[in-house]
């Protein structure tokens, strides 16, 4: 109820200095057309009607000249006097010029008139306007009047008669002052109370038992969405938990791959290094096949290491050197191919320590060379043990190819 009582009074207020406003504008205008109608417009009545005063007796007195000189025209010359000489005095002027010297006399005082008459009318229609507006602002002031007299009635009606509304329009009261209907609650309440600690029971009113039944269900209702919200809140908790995990999961994975991966990089340079030195010896073999073909059967036998011949036993035949160079030309081939797939090999190893760089890189797929993932991970001792077979297998070509050659200069 203090809360009404404050809005009524702040409108009241608030109408209030609205009103004085509207009041001071209305005595402004007020003023302002009393100016206008009683300086400005009698000023220029008076104005005007002077200017139309000189301008009718301008007008009469050219109608009263004109008239003369007609006159004067219709009667003839006049004769001059028997006294005089024959060169009299002036002569008159024609009844042309005179005409027409009356005529602009006569436009000019018409045109004169016309235009105090339009000057006259737009005083006219500014003083209608002001008077409208004038009209308005009464309209609106009687109105904000009888709307502060209605407010003013509430209020008195709420506060009641005995309290003065000066003192309610004072903040410091205002806040301590309690209408009628805080104090009937406030009453009702210490009678409650009162009748508890006499121990009689209160009879609840129907209005208090709907009021008590609709916030009970409120209330059932709002903890309802608390357990709800509650749940999902630990659920999202959970959530986040499990996200959390797993996130720390990721990153500890993707530190193990990058370190295996920087080894794995490591170990395929040293087997690239060692492809490289495998290519460059096997390049020297194969000139050394090409320039034992270019020299055929029936050339001069190599020479071993001091200068001598390779071969002290004796020469071999011709069919025998034949057999083992076509031998010799078949192990070479295999070593080729074993080497074409080494190759390919190690290609598909670079292809995954690139492709490896990322978490979620695609397995290998079979029969290309590559390490199948272990959940989702690379599987380090298969990829170890992949390399140390290619290591071996390496060697053994290695040495293999250092046989033949040894070979090769033997049967040279």
């Amino acid at each position: 109820m203090n809360s009404v009582a404050a809005e009524l009074q702040q409108k009241c207020i608030a109408l209030e200095s609205e009103l004085r406003q509207k009041e001071s504008e209305l005595v402004t205008l007020r003023e302002l057309t009393q100016d206008l109608s009683q300086d400005v417009q009698a000023a220029k009545i008076i104005e005007l009607s002077k200017k139309n005063r000189q301008l009718n007796l301008m007008l009469e007195r050219e109608k009263q000249r004109v008239a003369q000189l007609q006159a004067e025209a219709a009667a003839g010359p006049p004769r001059p006097a028997s006294g005089q000489a024959g060169g009299g005095g002036p002569s008159a002027p024609p009844p042309e010029a005179i005409e027409q010297i009356a005529r602009g006399m006569v436009e000019q005082a018409a045109e004169a008139a016309e235009a105090a008459q339009k000057e006259a009318a737009g005083w006219k229609d500014k003083f209608l306007a002001s008077t409208n507006k004038i009209a308005q602002m009464e309209q609106k002031v009687f109105n904000l009047e009888s709307e502060n007299k209605k407010l003013t009635r509430a209020l008195v009606r709420e506060v009641g008669e005995d309290v003065p509304l000066s003192k309610l329009m004072e903040d410091g009261n205002a806040a301590e002052w309690k209408g009628r209907r805080e104090q009937i609650i406030a009453l009702q309440y210490q009678v409650k109370q009162l009748k508890a600690a006499a121990g009689q029971v209160a009879v609840e009113t129907k209005q208090e038992a709907a009021a008590k039944g609709v916030i009970t269900k409120i209330s059932k209702e709002r903890n309802n969405e608390l357990d709800r919200l509650t749940g999902d809140l630990g659920a999202v908790r959970g959530e986040l938990e499990a996200l959390k995990l797993k996130y720390d999961g990721a990153i500890s994975r993707r530190k193990i791959l990058e370190a295996e991966l920087s080894s794995m990089k490591s170990k395929v340079s040293v087997v690239l290094e060692k492809t490289e030195t495998d290519d460059k010896l096997i390049a020297a073999l194969k000139q050394e096949l090409a320039a034992l073909r270019k020299a055929g059967p029936g050339g001069a036998p190599a020479l071993g290491r001091g200068g001598k011949p390779s071969n002290p036993a004796g020469p071999i035949g011709e069919e025998d050197l034949w057999r083992e160079v076509g031998s010799l030309r078949r192990k070479v081939q295999e070593q080729e191919e074993q080497i074409d797939r080494q190759e390919a090999i190690i290609m598909a190893l670079q292809q995954r320590a690139s492709a490896g760089s990322t978490p979620t890189a695609g397995a290998g797929r079979p029969g290309s060379g590559g390490m199948p993932p272990r959940g989702g991970q690379w599987d380090g001792g298969a990829a170890d043990q992949q390399i140390r077979l290619l290591e071996v297998e390496n060697a053994r070509l290695t040495e293999l190819v250092a046989l033949l050659q040894r070979r090769a200069e033997g049967a040279a």
